[in-house]
């Protein structure tokens, strides 16, 4: 299964995939006192999405791994927050404004948070390693970088 992946975010989600950076975002440590905590939050964040999957509040009720609210928001997702991927469209006024990309195994998780504004893209991101906490960083941007076209 093949998740959808905005045009306009794919490069930045490809650059974070491939050398664990994202264009104009700096590189931060997380501290390895913190590392459980900000693991167990990534996971939990995409656990309320998918906990809505085929509730009366889901707009594509009979469509398993398919979550919707309305034109506002949809996540789609492989697998679970153990091991999987997960990715989330939200939608403003002028079209897609967000998007989430996450990865999940059993001892890491990743997540990617792109926003779009007037052309711009910025974009951060927390790589979690639980069984090697000095590999875990966060990515910040300060400023928007312009979209790949």
């Amino acid at each position: 299964m093949s998740l959808p992946i905005p045009s306009w975010a794919q490069g930045p989600i490809e650059s974070f995939r491939t050398s664990q950076t994202l264009p104009g975002a700096t590189r931060m440590e997380i501290p390895s006192e913190e590392v459980a905590g900000v693991d167990q939050s990534i996971r939990t964040n995409v656990d309320e999405v998918i906990s809505g999957d085929e509730t009366e509040m889901d707009c594509f009720k009979g469509q398993p791994r398919k979550f919707g609210m309305g034109d506002f928001l949809t996540a789609e997702w492989t697998g679970d927050t153990r091991t999987g991927t997960f990715v989330e469209t939200i939608k403003g006024d002028q079209g897609d404004q967000a998007f989430v990309y996450a990865e999940f195994t059993p001892t890491s998780s990743c997540m990617v948070m792109l926003e779009k504004q007037k052309g711009q893209v910025t974009g951060t991101a927390r790589q979690v390693d639980t069984s090697d906490p000095k590999r875990s960083f966060e990515l910040v941007s300060s400023e928007g970088y312009q979209l790949a076209r």
